[in-house]
């Protein structure tokens, strides 16, 4: 039902941890004729283009959406990646070092859109994988966790109704353990 899933999302939209960006991207991702302006907005943001702990929703997300978006909106984001990430190197990196995790970088969030590419940036994605290969896809996925416990089971959730998720959201206080 668009309608529930639109009040999810206005939900997970008052909530700053990333966790409630992710389902946001994930929501857009599955329903994309019900979301595309707000995708667009969050493909857009370059906090969101650059944030390590999204990549996973937003690179399958851009791929799927980019030539949904509007030409602003392609643009911005073909420039925030031609930027490339923000980071500041040890002192110990080589420019070489540095360049390559930049051209990494640019080549997996290219990738993920390279058959939608305008031409500069085919070939500039092109140059990258010629030099280096095609490029190590860090999703910024956790691998493990050390710290507390889900407050909710995959199979509790599985089995609320979508307003009680809702519900359990807007609710939902933070515990003190980490």
């Amino acid at each position: 039902n668009p309608d529930v899933l639109k009040k999810f999302v206005s939900t997970l939209k008052r909530h700053a941890p990333a966790l409630f960006r992710r389902i946001e991207m994930f929501i857009y991702d599955i329903q994309p004729d019900d979301f595309t302006g707000e995708a667009e907005e969050v493909l857009k943001n370059r906090k969101i283009i650059i944030a390590y702990n999204l990549r996973r929703e937003y690179l399958p997300l851009l791929g799927n959406l980019f030539t949904e978006i509007s030409t602003g909106a392609q643009e911005d984001i073909l420039k925030t990646i031609n930027e490339g990430p923000d980071f500041n190197p040890s002192t110990d990196m080589t420019q070489e070092q540095v360049d390559k995790i930049r051209d990494n970088w640019r080549a997996m969030y290219f990738g993920a859109i390279k058959d939608k590419l305008p031409d500069p940036y085919k070939k500039q994605y092109q140059q990258i994988i010629d030099r280096q290969g095609e490029p190590y896809i860090d999703d910024g996925e956790i691998k493990s966790w050390t710290g507390g416990q889900s407050p909710v089971t995959q199979d509790e959730l599985a089995g609320m109704e979508p307003e009680a998720v809702i519900g359990y959201l807007i609710n939902y206080k933070e515990p003190d353990d980490p």
